[in-house]
């Protein structure tokens, strides 16, 4: 999300942009000058060449719930995306689901003990004698 705001702002402006203020004034913002489109275009390819994405950058944006069906316009390519998704289902197999908590009669959690299976299994493998 950041990237892309950076972004945003280092693209090359030639004519004044009007946005909305604070208190919903409009305010207009002048043209980049001479001097300043080529800085701006340094910064950028200076960005660009710096920070690049990772899988790992998917799955903290996937996990907001407003950011996670907007990663294409932040950047990231569908391929990236895939592999994010996937980098996050093996963190969410590594975790395993989350374990109860047991509240004992002083009110302190504890995790449930395992549950024990006391039935005879059957076998099926022949006797020996």
């Amino acid at each position: 999300m950041w990237f892309a705001k950076l972004t945003a702002h280092l693209q090359p402006r030639i004519e004044p942009v009007t946005v909305d203020g604070v208190d919903d004034k409009k305010v207009t913002i002048a043209a980049n000058s001479d001097e300043i489109g080529p800085v701006k275009a340094l910064v950028l390819d200076q960005l660009k060449e710096k920070y690049f994405f990772k899988p790992l950058h998917v799955v903290p944006a996937y996990l907001d719930p407003l950011q996670k069906n907007r990663l294409l316009d932040y950047g990231f390519t569908q391929e990236l995306i895939d592999h994010g998704l996937l980098y996050f289902k093996d963190i969410m197999r590594k975790v395993g689901p989350p374990k109860q908590m047991a509240v004992s009669k002083s009110g302190d959690k504890r995790p449930l003990p395992a549950k024990k299976n006391r039935a005879k299994k059957l076998c099926l493998c022949p006797r020996r004698p």
